[in-house]
Formats: C-alpha cells, structure tokens, sequence
C-alpha cells in the first residue's frame, strides 16, 4: 500500500538531519572498536570530518534559527543533557548539549536588528574569549574544576580509544549565531559556514603544534565570518551612506 509520506520524509532537511544525527550516534558509540591512529592522524580526521559532520546539523537546522520557540527549545535539551548525563547517557548528553548551545545561538540573533551588530559582537568576543581562557573564568574552570568543564563541553571523538577535542558551550552558541546571521542578513550562508567549520579545525591544529592545553577558538571563527563576509557588508555599508 503506498500512502501519503510523512512530515519527515516530505522534508528532504529534516531527513538529512535525523540520518545525520544517527550516523554521529552510532559512531560515537561504536568508534572504541575502530583501531586508534596516530595523534596528528587524529587531528586531521577531528578537524575533516568529526567537525564538519557535527557543525553541519546547525546548517541543517538553519530554517528553524527565526522560530520564536528557540529558547524553549533549548531549555529543554539542555534538561534532556542533564537527564542523561545524570544517567550516564553521555553520548545522547553530548549531543543535546550541542543542541541546546546552538538554539541559544539562534534564540541569541532575535536580539540583533542589524548586520552591525554581528560585526561588532565579532570584533569584541575575540578578546573576551582569549582573556577568559589565559586569565579569566575559563581558566579557573578547567585548571581547577576540570570536570565541571567536562560536563559543560561537547566532546568531538577521535576514533579508536582517542579523547579528541572539548569545544566550550560559546564555540557552539557563537558558530550557530554567525551561520544563522548570515541567513538573516543575507550574507554568504555557505561560504560563511565552510570557513567557520575550518576555523575550529586550524585551532585544534594551532593547539596541537603549540602543545598547549587549550586555546580561545572564538577568535578563528570571528576572522571566518569577517572574511566570508567583509566585502558584502562594506558595500552595503558605502550604500547606506551614499
């Protein structure tokens, strides 16, 4: 019998995001059994595929970032996070986290009338991200309450027995307002998106060669906005003007 396709099947997006979500779910769970490759092995697979992969849902999820339900949205993974976390649920804990982090980011643009502000938010998170990581409250958090970090971030699994990368919960928030902004304000979604998504990858990169603990990534995605997007944004601005 052949009837009418559901809602999800109907939507092409959705399905890509349902199919994508569960292909992440199974290699999170199941990636303990591939064999463990060497470290910079695993940087390039992070920063080439685990990255993408992850930060594409955001993409996919791009038509609901206007929704006035974003911030209850993210209300409730973020409980969901908690419930499973509490229930050692740490894989299905780890991506409704990234969820939620990436609805607050679209509920966060609600607020932002014009292209400007994103600029100016570009131009200033830079430096707040880097003194909370070298003096501020991020270091204090991962120096002295790693574990409350751990709980907070979302983990990027390398394969095998690998740990991967911790991304803090603005790494999400801000990539998911800058791709949505684009969307809004008409800019460059795609080149916008691409550029943030190997930002994250150069800063896992930049972290690995400097063997440093961590490193501010809000900075590389601030760049890779500005540049997928500075010259439209210029010429609109001399417009405006003339």
């Amino acid at each position: 019998m052949v009837g009418r396709a559901s809602p999800l099947l109907g939507n092409p997006r959705a399905a890509a995001f349902a199919a994508l979500l569960a292909s992440l779910l199974a290699y999170y769970e199941l990636r303990h059994l591939l064999p463990t490759p060497r470290l910079w092995i695993q940087v390039v697979v992070i920063a080439c595929v685990v990255i993408p992969a992850m930060f594409v849902l955001i993409w996919l999820a791009l038509p609901l970032s206007s929704s006035r339900y974003m911030l209850p949205a993210a209300l409730v993974l973020g409980a969901v996070a908690l419930g499973c976390e509490l229930a050692h649920f740490y894989r299905v804990s780890n991506f409704a986290k990234f969820g939620a982090y990436a609805a607050l980011g679209f509920w966060f643009l609600r607020w932002f009338e014009e292209a400007s502000w994103v600029v100016l938010v570009a131009c200033i998170i830079p430096l707040v991200d880097a003194f909370s990581v070298y003096r501020g409250p991020t270091k204090i958090i991962t120096r002295h309450h790693v574990s409350v970090y751990n709980h907070m971030a979302v983990a990027l699994a390398a394969p095998g027995k690998g740990s991967g990368a911790m991304f803090g919960p603005p790494d999400v928030l801000f990539f998911a307002l800058f791709t949505a902004s684009a969307l809004r304000f008409r800019l460059r979604v795609g080149l916008t998106w691409i550029l943030c998504a190997a930002s994250y990858g150069i800063a896992i990169a930049v972290v690995q060669t400097t063997n440093a603990s961590g490193a501010p990534a809000l900075p590389f995605l601030s760049v890779a906005f500005l540049v997928a997007n500075a010259d439209v944004l210029w010429r609109r601005r001399r417009a405006e003007r003339s």
